[in-house]
């Protein structure tokens, strides 16, 4: 099971546009927000984001809900990238799927 693989140590990077067993596991929402960029900065320097000054998302999702467990690492006005501990190890999640397109890798950091 991936969530236990994480309370292990491990880091589980997901990528979703909806609700889903991990996000409801580590109790973040994602959802389309009327949000007109695509564009987002770090919100706190994380070793993650070392030298990113923005990135492009490519879609309108961001998490519109997060629980208390959650640190937001890319944003707008709403988040767009969080990071949740859990365990030893970080689930990492990107509200949206877009952001590793084609199209969308070659703009921004």
């Amino acid at each position: 099971d991936a969530l236990a693989w994480v309370e292990r140590g491990g880091t589980l990077f997901v990528l979703t546009a909806e609700p889903n067993a991990v996000t409801d596991a580590v109790a973040v929402t994602p959802d389309e927000h009327k949000t007109t960029g695509d564009t987002v900065k770090p919100v706190q320097p994380v070793p993650y984001l070392t030298g990113v000054n923005a990135v492009t998302v490519g879609g309108k999702e961001r998490f519109l809900k997060l629980g208390k467990d959650a640190t937001v690492l890319l944003a707008d006005d709403k988040p767009a990238v969080v990071v949740v501990k859990r365990g030893k190890g970080r689930v990492l999640l990107a509200a949206t799927p877009a952001m590793i397109e084609n199209k969308t890798l070659l703009a921004s950091d």
